[in-house]
Parts: structure tokens; sequence; C-alpha cells
């Protein structure tokens, strides 16, 4: 399978429209990297820097920040936070991250770029990617993308669960122009017509549509991918403090299963998102802290980026031996 066409996109400033509605990249630095040390940490904690987006999927991570599950730990983090996963990992092997909570395909992508980062455990199983068109568009199904523009991030799921619903389609990819699209920049996209859709994981689709109303309409195939639990190796070795962090993640991961309304109210604040739109999304996760269920999925997704030369490599990454459940093992049969 080939990929579709690929068109560059050139840099523009955002104007953020609507009243502010979609996510925005905090920083103005190259890996859009927003850094916040907390203030006042016992200088006895061990500190970690932790690297996540403040997206629904990453809710465990998000109720251990917000509920200080981490500072029970004897955890003092430092945060970072962005609008899109691929950037961690080059922070985790640069050494200026420790700990990294992203999906499995930025995984999967830059383990051809540098694998000195490991796979600890896995916290997500999301399917929230949804298709959101352009009214004038006429798309109703899958097969209606054949000769239109569709944005998508290159280097996240969306891009891979894409192919595979054009392939179940009987679409050929060649037929769907691809352009290579941040979430932020999706509704400016939409809005001048440049895209006749998107393809794109929650909250982006809520406040497409919440923004945009009446000019758009959404599609939400069937879909799976996971939230997983990353960390640099050096971290890695650190068994105690790894420990510690599992722990964390434990205790965050049965608040969620045990208070959701609580739960959701810490993510619909972190994300600035209304409370009832988290609600309805709700559904579309499977939370859950265990060692990590997809690398299967991890090794076809790979062989996808070599087979439609998305990577230069022609062998696949070991992700069996990327991966290590000590922790996450140890913390779970702790009575």
């Amino acid at each position: 399978m080939k990929l579709a066409q690929a068109i560059p996109i050139v840099a523009i400033a955002l104007l953020v429209v609507a009243g502010g509605w979609l996510l925005s990249s905090p920083s103005n630095s190259p890996t859009g990297l927003f850094v916040a040390a907390p203030l006042g940490a016992e200088s006895s904690m061990d500190t970690i820097r932790l690297g996540y987006l403040p997206i629904p999927s990453h809710a465990i991570a998000l109720v251990a920040l917000r509920k200080g599950f981490f500072a029970q730990e004897g955890l003092n983090v430092v945060e970072s936070r962005l609008s899109i996963a691929a950037p961690l990992f080059l922070s985790l092997v640069k050494g200026d991250l420790d700990v990294a909570v992203g999906g499995e395909t930025p995984g999967m992508f830059a383990s051809f770029k540098d694998n000195r980062f490991v796979i600890v455990g896995q916290l997500t199983a999301g399917h929230d990617l949804v298709l959101v068109s352009r009214v004038l568009a006429n798309i109703r199904s899958i097969r209606d993308l054949a000769g239109k523009r569709v944005g998508v991030s290159f280097s996240s799921v969306a891009n891979y669960q894409l192919d595979l619903l054009l392939r179940e389609a009987n679409v050929d990819a060649n037929a769907v122009t691809k352009v290579d699209l941040v979430p932020e920049l999706m509704a400016p996209a939409l809005t001048r017509g440049d895209v006749d859709a998107v393809f794109v994981w929650e909250p982006s689709p809520a406040k497409l549509q919440a923004g945009l109303g009446s000019q758009v309409t959404s599609l939400a195939p069937p879909t799976t991918w996971f939230v997983n639990v990353y960390a640099s190796l050096p971290f890695s070795k650190k068994t105690e403090t790894m420990t510690k962090v599992m722990r964390a993640l434990r205790t965050a991961d049965a608040f969620v299963q045990a208070n959701p309304i609580g739960a959701q109210e810490v993510v619909a604040k972190e994300m600035g998102l209304d409370l009832a739109t988290l609600k309805t999304l709700w559904p579309k996760y499977e939370f859950g802290l265990k060692p990590a269920q997809g690398l299967e999925t991890m090794r076809q997704e790979a062989q996808w980026a070599i087979d439609t030369k998305r990577v230069s490599a022609t062998t696949l990454p070991d992700f069996e031996a990327m991966s290590d459940f000590t922790a996450v093992n140890a913390v779970l049969t702790e009575k």
C-alpha cells in the first residue's frame, strides 16, 4: 500500500477563532514543551520530569498529577505539557524527560530513529478517533473520501488508522490527498476549505464541532489505539523510583474507576473543556494500568510504516526488547 499524496503546509501564525476553543500549544519552543516546576517542593523528594498531553485518554496521568498521588509517593514532578506526542520521545532520548505518556504510534515512529527509551506500561485503550468534515464536501462514509483532501497528523495513530479504514472500505490510498496537520491548525484549514475533512482524536473533534457548528459534520468509525507509559533508558533502571511512579499511577487508576465524575472534573479543568461535553466522551476510553498490551499493534504499525515508505528502514524494531514491565507488575501484585 502506498501513501496518499502528502501536501506540505507552510507554517502560519494561527489566529485562535471562536473564543479560543481549539487546543493550542502552550509554548513557542520548537518542541512545544511547556515546563512548570512545582514551587516549594521538599528537597527530600525524588524529582521526575514527566511529559503528557492534556487530553481525555491521559486521564490517569492527569489525576495522578492534580490529586497529588505522585507527591504521596515522595515524587516531585516537573511537568512538560504538549499538544502532540512526537516530541516526547526526542526529549526522552536526550535526557530532558524521565517519563512520558503517549500513544503507541508516535512511540513506533520514534523507535526507528532512536530507541533509547523503554515501554514500561499502559494506561488506556482509546476509541475516540473522529472524522470531522465540511458539510459542503458531502462525506457520509469512508468511501466518500476518494478524491478528497484529509488533514491528519502524519506522526500520529490517526494516520495509521485512516489507512486501515481506507483499506477496509476498498478505497485506494492514492485517491485520498493527505495533508499533514497538527490539531491546532485543523480548524482554520477546515474554515478556509484547505481540506475537506480532518481525522483526529478527542477532544479536538468535539471542539471543532462546537466551534464550526453547522459548517461541519462528523463520522466516528470503529478504531482502537493505546496510551503507553514510556521511560528514558537511564530512568527505567531506577527500580525504586520507577515503582513509586507506577504506584502513583495505580492509585490514580483506582480513583478513575471508583470516582469517574471526580476524574472528569479534573480532566475537564485541565483541558478547559465543558464538563458536560467530557462526560459524553468518557465512554470512548477503557482506563486501566497494566503491562502494555499493544506491542503486536506496534509491530503491525511498524510494518505499515516500512511498506508505505513512511520510514527508510527495512527491519522492524524489537518492541519486546524495548519493554520492561518489572515495576508495573510489582505494583499490580502489591496488597
